[in-house]
C-alpha cells in the first residue's frame, strides 16, 4: 500500500494490530475474556502461534477462534477491549506507544 507524501501513518504489527502483541498477552485474553466453553481444552500458547500463522491476519483468525472456542459472537472491537484490559503496561509494543502518542500530539496540535 502506498501512502501520499506528508500523510502521518503508523504501521503496527505485521498485517493488523493484533500481531504486534505476544502469544503470552493472548492466552490470557483466552483464559480471562473468552473461556473455552465446557472448561475443556483450555487454551494452549499454540493456538495463538497458528493464529499468527493466517495468511489473512492474526485478526481474522483470532475472531473466528474465539467464537468458536468460547461459543460466544466475538469481535475486533471485543478483542480490543480484551487485550487493553488483559496487557501490563510493559507488554504494550513500542510501535503501539508510538502510535498512541502520535496520535495524542495530533490532537493536541489540531
Amino acid at each position: 500500500m502506498e501512502l501520499p507524501e506528508g500523510s502521518k501513518a503508523f504501521f503496527v504489527g505485521t498485517k493488523e494490530f493484533e500481531d504486534a502483541f505476544a502469544d503470552e498477552v493472548w492466552l490470557r485474553v483466552g483464559h480471562d475474556h473468552f473461556p473455552v466453553a465446557g472448561g475443556e481444552n483450555d487454551w494452549m500458547l499454540s493456538d495463538f502461534g497458528s493464529a499468527r500463522s493466517n495468511d489473512s491476519g492474526m485478526g481474522d483468525a483470532l475472531v473466528p477462534l474465539f467464537s468458536s472456542r468460547s461459543q460466544s459472537s466475538v469481535t475486533k472491537p471485543l478483542m480490543g477491549e480484551a487485550v487493553a484490559l488483559a496487557v501490563e503496561t510493559h507488554e504494550i509494543p513500542a510501535e503501539v506507544q508510538e502510535a498512541i502518542s502520535a496520535a495524542y500530539r495530533a490532537a493536541k496540535e489540531g
